[in-house]
């Protein structure tokens, strides 16, 4: 994830870190996966993967793009990148709060929890727009937490035996969000960037 230390809930110690997020990927990616394919990437295509966590989406998007595209994975913590197919993914280690960011120079800006650690996120949408090249695509994803997920939990819990645990752990990790300056309100969606269009 791409956060200041300060605002990041997660504990950091690396086999926490990593089952974090390996569940993370094994519960999101197929949807993720499904948007990505629906706004249209394709070979030749320039992508920046903000948070990219332990580089699943980023493999992904390395294989859509293939050798003619570029992919930049970014990450506060590059640890678990360390395998993602070079050429086309750059691996960068980069606090999207701060840092430098590449201006018109992506088809596809995609985050996903990210969004949801931020106090800035207005700021932080912002600096991503001015990513994307003209035409180009804006994927955000973040966890919807209170009544509107519980309410589908037993579509989206796996077992469905564990729905009653995870009912009692959304609540507190919102509370966590909350207390550590982040969102709880975030919902997925895209945007086109400014001048609209198809990547060339």
């Amino acid at each position: 994830m791409s956060a200041t230390g300060g605002s990041y809930l997660f504990n950091r110690v690396r086999e926490h870190e990593r089952a974090r997020l390996a569940g993370l990927s094994a519960q999101f990616d197929p949807v993720t996966i499904r948007h990505l394919a629906a706004v249209g990437v394709a070979a030749g295509w320039h992508c920046l993967e903000v948070g990219a966590g332990a580089g699943s989406i980023a493999r992904w998007l390395a294989a859509a793009a293939g050798s003619t595209g570029r992919v930049v994975a970014t990450n506060l913590d590059t640890q678990f990148l360390d395998d993602l197919p070079s050429p086309p993914v750059e691996v960068v280690r980069h606090d999207i709060t701060g840092d430098p960011i590449e201006q018109d120079a992506f088809d596809l800006v995609h985050a996903r929890a990210v969004l949801e650690h931020l106090p800035s996120r207005v700021e932080i949408v912002t600096r991503l727009l001015t990513a994307l090249r003209p035409g180009g695509v804006l994927v955000l994803e973040d966890i919807v937490f209170g009544a509107a997920l519980l309410s589908v939990l037993g579509k989206i819990v796996s077992p469905a035996s564990k729905e009653a645990a995870f009912s009692r752990v959304i609540p507190a990790m919102a509370a966590g969000f909350r207390a550590a300056g982040g969102r709880t309100r975030v919902r997925s969606g895209t945007s086109r960037g400014a001048r609209g269009g198809r990547p060339a």
